[in-house]
């Protein structure tokens, strides 16, 4: 046998040098790749993390057309629903920036939502599925309640915003097709 006829191990180093190059790339990448995007309509309260004082939770807002979550931060002892189905209003043009949810009660199964009155108006059709859509979704993605009651602060039962109706508990499974 000659010379010749011996495989190399030029080809075997050469890959095993861009394998390693590749994989520390890799690794740098990743501890110093680009850090996270800055949402400057939801600025990180880097004093409350610092302390341990904020609570995450999903918003479920409307951009471009469609209804997309996102993760939020909030100071502790915020009820999370509250501030999700807030950040879904804001979301919406069509409602007034002072239509907010105040609070929410547990009853069994049962979430009551309590609204400011300049919630309780009459929208339009597409407003009004797209306001309901992304309130049952904020609530389903930050509560275990199978059902919603939409009620305003002083206990009056909001029965419709236009052409759907409210009345009584709303399941949170039918409007987010779960």
């Amino acid at each position: 046998m000659s010379k010749r006829d011996t495989p190399s191990a030029t080809p075997l180093v050469i890959l095993g040098l861009v394998a390693l190059a590749v994989f520390l790339g890799l690794v740098y990448y990743v501890r110093s790749g680009p850090s996270p995007k800055y949402d400057r309509n939801n600025p990180p309260d880097v004093q409350a993390q610092q302390n341990g004082d904020a609570v995450g939770y999903t918003a479920a807002v409307w951009k471009d057309g469609k209804l997309v979550q996102e993760e939020r931060t909030a100071p502790k002892g915020t009820d999370i629903v509250v501030a999700a189905v807030n950040d879904a209003l804001d979301s919406i043009s069509a409602v007034q920036p002072e239509a907010r949810l105040v609070e929410t009660e547990r009853e069994g199964d049962n979430l009551k939502l309590k609204f400011t009155t300049n919630f309780n108006q009459t929208y339009g059709s597409d407003d009004e599925r797209n306001i309901l859509t992304a309130i049952m979704k904020a609530v389903s993605l930050n509560s275990d309640a199978e059902n919603v009651v939409f009620e305003t602060v002083n206990g009056d039962q909001i029965q419709t915003l236009g052409s759907g109706d409210l009345v009584g508990p709303q399941s949170v499974r039918v409007w987010t097709g779960g």
